[in-house]
């Protein structure tokens, strides 16, 4: 049997973000477990560069046909559509016209963040994205308080939740510098999506820095000069960033997960946020933050309270293995799964009896 997996994106390195950094960790994981994956991303065509998303990349002159000869070349035995951007419709035309069956991902919450940019309204913008996920065999979420909600909106499809993961071993506690106050952290894009006046504006006996970088990063350290802002970060400076602050910080509203805030607590941080979906999905237990829809008094109670070990503790559950193994269970594979009969016994119990007898159905 082919095993191929495709994956579309129209994210991809080196653009920074969380779902380039999930998509890359679960190609990675199974590849190190013998599936062959294929990316079709923005940077195998000609990226452009979204005016008020200096941050963002897409794909300009998609060429239909040359698509279709990549998808056939791999001869895929299972297609995942990962954004819903020109590449992810492209893929995603080549399958329902050739009745190919695909999973999507829905990852960001566009009809509360597009219309902040554009003059577009919500309801618009979930009409696209109903249209965009009716025919997958599966919407792959976050959470189940995103699957909740897109229910609330119309959405039929099955869903099945795709959470992100951590790596333990990097990221994890170390000795924090000696200083005379708290360092209050934020690491992800400097975009104005991210909410990060509010942050910005708390006042506090604490030192605040950010980590990260985008096109709202020159206006905010004009406006903001008392806060730190030390650019991109990655690997082992990255770690240690995190694990030298005394409390991770997470202003948006809108994502509907948080990588970082798993990062954070990987490394005996405690976290202060909203109380809205990601941060709420996550935090659960006592010692690991504090969720207030007043963010500097979730900073205070969060430095006041919380306990090193219950954030590494709640860290541990998210491994990258885990991730990987829940996106493989909820793929739709094209070839029939009772060829899965071949597969490396380390990878069969991925599948699941479920996904067997969809595969069934779909073959027969």
């Amino acid at each position: 049997m082919n095993r191929t997996i495709v994956i579309a994106t129209d994210t991809w390195e080196p653009q920074i973000n969380g779902v380039v950094r999930t998509l890359k960790r679960t190609v990675d994981t199974l590849c190190s477990w013998g599936h062959h994956v294929e990316v079709i991303h923005p940077y195998l065509f000609r990226p452009i560069r979204i005016p008020g998303f200096n941050d963002l990349e897409l794909t300009h002159g998609l060429n239909r046909p040359r698509i279709n000869r990549m998808l056939r070349g791999f001869e895929p035995g299972a297609i995942h559509v990962a954004t819903e951007g020109p590449l992810g419709l492209a893929v995603r035309r080549y399958c329902t016209h050739n009745r190919v069956p695909f999973t999507t991902w829905h990852h960001t919450d566009f009809p509360a963040t597009l219309p902040r940019h554009l003059p577009i309204s919500q309801r618009i913008i979930y009409g696209y994205m109903r249209w965009f996920h009716r025919h997958s065999s599966t919407i792959m979420v976050n959470t189940p308080r995103m699957r909740d909600k897109l229910l609330a909106h119309g959405f039929t499809q099955p869903m099945r939740v795709w959470s992100g993961g951590v790596d333990t071993d990097l990221f994890r506690p170390r000795p924090k510098t000696p200083r005379s106050r708290p360092v209050a952290l934020y690491v992800g894009r400097i975009v104005k999506e991210k909410n990060l006046e509010k942050f910005l504006e708390c006042a506090g006996d604490y030192d605040k820095v950010l980590v990260g970088d985008g096109a709202a990063r020159a206006d905010l350290e004009r406006r903001y000069p008392q806060s730190r802002f030390v650019g991109v970060l990655s690997g082992e400076p990255l770690a240690r960033a995190y694990a030298d602050a005394d409390v991770f910080v997470f202003p948006s509203i809108t994502d509907t997960f948080g990588l970082v805030l798993i990062e954070a607590l990987a490394c005996g941080v405690p976290v202060a946020a909203y109380p809205v979906q990601g941060p709420a999905d996550i935090l659960q237990g006592d010692g690991v933050g504090c969720l207030s829809s007043n963010l500097g008094a979730a900073i205070d109670r969060a430095l006041a309270d919380h306990d090193p070990q219950r954030c590494r503790d709640l860290a541990l559950q998210y491994s990258w293995q885990n991730s990987a193994r829940q996106f493989v269970s909820n793929l739709a594979y094209v070839q029939p799964a009772d060829s899965l009969d071949e597969a490396e016994p380390h990878i069969l119990p991925a599948f699941g009896a479920e996904k067997q007898q969809a595969g069934k159905r779909r073959a027969a």
